[in-house]
């Protein structure tokens, strides 16, 4: 199962059971809360996400103190949370089904004026999204999705995942992560701002749910201080840290293959336990001396704030919960993002009940990965469409971006092939008479266009479908659309490569250039 069936509600309560504490307090027990998750087979309900981030938006549209201060990296980096700011994602039907396999669900993708409707299913392995203003459903594995997250958010998900496998290694799974789950809970420490209140009554779905409702507030800077007792808490569960010790044994030696991989280091169970252990204690008791203050700079944290509530109805089964990130300074940001924020929003109901998935048809669906490039995926959306100008122009996804890296033309020449195409520095250009150089291969296929080698006149090609541009080695003319056109300095050909002068190239492209004196190795190429 994909991580929109319940493992993000059990994820929720891992995080609840991180900055809460597992100690019951006024009836209320995070524990329990979620071993009754590992039971919720089906249930409908909706969620909401939201984000808003603060962002220097001279850096993200190229100002030139902006090219002064930040590199390339940062520049894409900044791309992303201008892209996210405002970006709310609303799904106001839900449907969960755990038993046969199969999610659902209807929202809309929103961002500034535009909000576009879709509904997806999951049934097994295979996602099908349909949005409106896409010519075809997207099919999408849902493996090839989950590998992409982080390396942590892959692991968090299969705790929970495997908390309901079924089949004989999921089985194995879940006792591994059962015996994970029970020494990371077992030694929680509860922070003092946690709030309870019992038979508190809130709507759901337009009925009246009773329930016991928790709520915590955790600053940044009481962060630190939380996982140091953490981490020296779990250092002294002996007992603990020998079963997970033992568990992890037993799930290695059942992954041996015919290859014996494992064999050698497996083959003394007491000792191999025995250095599981010592590897858990020495990693724990760091983390609780000197892991934490190095990482983490309180003063700098003292601003972020996270807010969490749940409330679980009288079987303690969560119905309703909102989750609010508050975060501030670079430190939990990035250079360039001052301050944002991360909500999300869920509630559900007919839990346990007779859920049915609605899927969607997927007969002429387009498989997500023979879509390589931006152009191939908007070649599947209506032109003119909502979701056009949505992906144009609030996530830019047509947008192109890279840098050419400048050196001296002399130590170009010696690098030879390495400059061509494939090669590593193959986006590197060069300074001549003053002219910034680039390599005509490279910037024209990094815009999205095609080249080619005319041999009858011996002239290199590039292709728009709109316009057609020849040079000519050695010639400073260059043809565009059958018309001559100076472009102030020749071409040249240099270590086994066509160079043009860059700013013409692009420009004729429909790109920009940009340089900064203080950056004068780069050149920053952008195109809308």
């Amino acid at each position: 199962m994909s991580f929109w069936n319940k493992k993000g509600l059990m994820v929720l309560c891992l995080v609840f059971l991180v900055l809460a504490g597992c100690q019951p307090v006024n009836g209320f027990d995070p524990l329990k809360l979620f071993e009754k998750e590992a039971g919720v087979t089906s249930y409908e309900g909706s969620v909401s996400l939201a984000f808003d981030f603060d962002v220097e938006e001279a850096v993200v549209t190229e100002d030139s103190d902006g090219l002064d201060s930040y590199t390339d990296y940062q520049r894409n980096r900044l791309e992303e949370y201008r892209m996210l700011n405002g970006l709310q994602l609303k799904l106001s039907e839900l449907k969960v089904n755990t038993l046969v396999g199969q999610v659902s669900g209807k929202g809309t993708l929103a961002k500034a004026q535009w909000s576009i409707p879709f509904a997806f299913s999951i049934d097994g392995e295979r996602t099908l999204v349909q949005v409106e203003g896409a010519k075809h459903p997207i099919q999408v594995k849902n493996s090839a999705f989950t590998n992409k997250l982080p390396y942590l958010f892959q692991n968090v998900y299969w705790m929970a995942g495997t908390m309901s496998a079924s089949t004989e290694n999921g089985e194995k799974e879940r006792e591994l992560a059962k015996k994970s789950l029970g020494l990371l809970v077992r030694n929680l420490p509860n922070a003092d701002s946690l709030k309870v209140e019992a038979n508190k009554e809130v709507t759901v779905h337009g009925a009246q749910v009773t329930g016991t409702q928790a709520a915590i507030d955790v600053t940044g800077d009481q962060l630190p201080g939380l996982m140091r007792k953490y981490a020296r808490s779990m250092t002294f569960d002996d007992k603990g840290l020998r079963e997970l010790a033992d568990g992890i044994y037993g799930y290695l030696k059942d992954l041996e293959l015919g290859d014996g991989a494992y064999q050698e280091w497996l083959g003394d169970k007491e000792l191999s336990v025995e250095g599981i252990y010592g590897l858990e204690k020495f990693a724990l008791s760091y983390l609780s001396v000197w892991g934490l203050d190095d990482e983490l700079d309180t003063e700098a944290m003292k601003d972020t704030r996270v807010h969490l509530d749940l409330l679980a109805d009288e079987q303690q089964i969560v119905r309703q919960a909102n989750l609010a990130i508050q975060l501030k300074g670079e430190h939990s940001l990035r250079k360039g993002v001052t301050s944002g924020s991360v909500r999300f929003a869920m509630e559900r109901w007919n839990v346990n009940g007779g859920v049915q998935p609605n899927v969607v048809a997927g007969q002429d669906a387009v498989d997500l990965s023979s879509l390589k490039t931006s152009e191939a995926l908007m070649d599947q959306v209506e032109p003119s469409s909502a979701l056009d100008h949505f992906l144009r122009d609030e996530l830019k996804l047509t947008r192109k971006q890279f840098s050419i890296w400048l050196m001296d033309p002399s130590t170009l020449q010696k690098m030879g092939s390495r400059v061509q195409e494939g090669g590593y520095l193959s986006n590197t250009g060069y300074i001549s008479e003053g002219v910034a150089y680039g390599q005509v291969r490279k910037i024209t296929e990094q815009l999205g266009y095609k080249v080619e080698w005319d041999n009858d006149t011996h002239t290199v090609v590039v292709k728009t479908g709109k316009k057609e541009i020849r040079f000519t080695n050695e010639s400073s003319i260059a043809v565009v659309d059958g018309q001559e056109v100076e472009m102030g300095s020749p071409v040249q050909f240099l270590g086994g490569a066509y160079f043009v002068p860059a700013r013409f190239l692009v420009e004729q492209l429909g790109g920009e250039v940009h340089w900064s004196s203080k950056r004068a190795s780069e050149l920053y190429i952008t195109k809308d």
